[in-house]
């Protein structure tokens, strides 16, 4: 079910992006509705942000949805469904590409699996099931990234913020 929510953070971010920290509005990519899809987010992640940014530079990533596990993973489901789950793991390898070290995460959903979808009035934001079979592409993503990017030793030192730990459920409120 959808999770109006989310584009209320995704409104949220950008105001705060804009009149708090005073980024520009073309430095801001934003991934609505059919529009986030798994390869759509990993395009902008290496287009927009590891490609752009410079050192020093502030990167902000910030999914906001449903997460589940797969495979044993941490996983994100996309727009265009669980056959297409993005592997936090993953995202966390994209951010150590960056050549900035000013940088933050922020997951706002959960992977424990909930067979519910309200608990009282509010929504949960976990899929309702584990997600059965990961897309091979976004399987071999990470291999893919470690070619490309020489990360042998290059630590990650950005900040994450997470709604919740892998045995919580993450909630919002239902409108």
């Amino acid at each position: 079910p959808p999770l109006p929510g989310c584009l209320t953070d995704v409104e949220l971010q950008k105001d705060l992006l804009r009149y708090r920290f005073g980024f520009q509005d073309a430095d801001i990519v934003t991934l609505t509705g059919q529009k986030a899809t798994r390869e759509a987010i990993e395009l902008a992640f290496l287009e927009h942000l590891i490609a752009q940014a410079k050192p020093g530079d502030v990167v902000i990533f910030h999914f906001s949805g449903y997460g589940s596990v797969g495979e044993g993973k941490e996983v994100f489901i996309p727009s265009n469904g669980t056959e297409n789950a993005l592997i936090k793991e993953n995202i966390l390898l994209m951010a150590r590409c960056l050549a900035t070290d000013k940088f933050s995460l922020i997951f706002d959903s959960s992977h424990l699996p909930q067979n519910r979808t309200y608990l009282g009035n509010l929504k949960i934001r976990s899929y309702p099931s584990s997600v059965a079979n990961l897309n091979p592409a976004e399987l071999t993503f990470a291999a893919d990234i470690k070619t490309r990017f020489n990360l042998k030793n290059k630590p990650s030192n950005g900040v994450i913020l997470a709604a919740a730990k892998p045995e919580q459920i993450a909630l919002e409120l239902s409108g």
